[in-house]
């Protein structure tokens, strides 16, 4: 009859194939790559002080597991165009690799696959994508789908195309482009064309736009006429010199501006001198007279006037035409002097 407590006895473990490998007393088999092999074998089991006591074990190891990755992948996560259209390219990679027991085994196998677009305006030649011209104000958007055979994997890349780019050309312009007034005053007009172009992706859409415009003016002496402000009116430069000023557009949406120079003639300054004289040429009265006012005929300015120029008139007509003309010239000076 057993005497005692059972004790633990050491024992040893050996085998003696290469695909069992042994540790102390612990053994595993190596990876079994083969698929159409299951293996067999056995582990002996060699207890101690025990006069070698030994018990087999048989082991066997069953086929090496297969498996079939497969690898669908492109070079673009998405594709974006732009507004004016254009082509990309796709490069894609498409095959599947035997495994076993997680290992590569043999080539890649290429796989084919289909490649199908949705989404307006945009085709496909190949992995070729292209999109026509976008005129909208709208973006673009698509998407390219594409399926690999025999595996059903499939890719989405999102397309997308800016929108039209909507710009105006302005164009903002007077004729004439400057305004010269009489000293004696004088109402003037001019012409604008203000106006703005759509342009769809720079090139240019429909018929020009009128735009709206605002007109202001500067300098002393100008404005603008009440019934129509693309008239300036000049009141009588009552000055000895040149006034100027300026017509300033402003055009509306743009804020675009023009300016249109004025300017005015100082008074004319004509100068009437005579002399009355005898027939000597002795002097008798003068008159001076300053003129500010146009018109006057050609001659009278800074002219000297002696009774001996006149000789086929008399004395006493001579008188009465220099004193007319001084009458005559009063009216329309602004000085005089004797």
């Amino acid at each position: 009859s057993p005497i005692g407590d059972e004790e633990d006895v050491i024992y040893q473990i050996t085998s003696d194939y290469e695909w069992i490998e042994v540790d102390g007393q612990n053994f595993v088999c190596l990876r079994n790559s083969s698929e159409t092999d299951i293996r067999t074998g056995k582990i002996s089991v060699t207890q101690a002080d025990s006069e070698c006591k030994t018990i087999e074990v048989f082991v066997t190891q069953g086929l090496g597991i297969v498996t079939l990755e497969s690898f669908l992948l492109s070079d673009k996560d998405s594709l974006s165009f732009s507004a004016l259209g254009e082509s990309e390219t796709l490069n894609i990679t498409s095959y599947r690799q035997k495994k076993v027991n997680g290992e590569d085994v043999g080539d890649p196998e290429t796989l084919d696959y289909t490649l199908s677009i949705t989404g307006s305006e945009f085709t496909n030649d190949g992995d070729t994508i292209t999109v026509s011209e976008n005129q909208s104000e709208k973006k673009r958007t698509g998407e390219v789908y594409i399926l690999q055979s025999k595996t059903n994997k499939f890719l989405i890349i999102p397309l997308s195309q800016e929108a039209a780019q909507i710009t105006y050309d302005f164009v903002l312009e007077v004729l004439p482009t400057t305004l010269s007034f009489v000293g004696g005053g004088e109402t003037k007009s001019f012409d604008v064309t203000s106006t703005k172009q759509k342009l769809i992706n720079g090139i240019a859409s429909g018929s020009p736009e009128n735009v709206g415009y605002l007109n202001s003016i500067s300098g002393i002496g100008f404005e603008l006429s009440t019934e129509n402000d693309n008239t300036v009116v000049a009141e009588s430069n009552l000055s000895e010199s040149v006034r100027e000023g300026a017509v300033t557009v402003i055009q509306y949406e743009s804020n675009e501006t023009i300016d249109i120079p004025l300017s005015q003639n100082a008074k004319p300054g004509i100068q009437v001198t005579g002399r009355f004289v005898d027939q000597n040429g002795i002097g008798l009265a003068g008159v001076k007279v300053i003129l500010a006012d146009e018109g006057i005929p050609d001659g009278y300015g800074n002219a000297n006037i002696k009774f001996g120029e006149y000789s086929s008139i008399s004395h006493g007509d001579f008188i009465g035409y220099l004193e007319g003309l001084t009458h005559a010239l009063y009216a329309a000076v602004h000085e005089t002097s004797v």
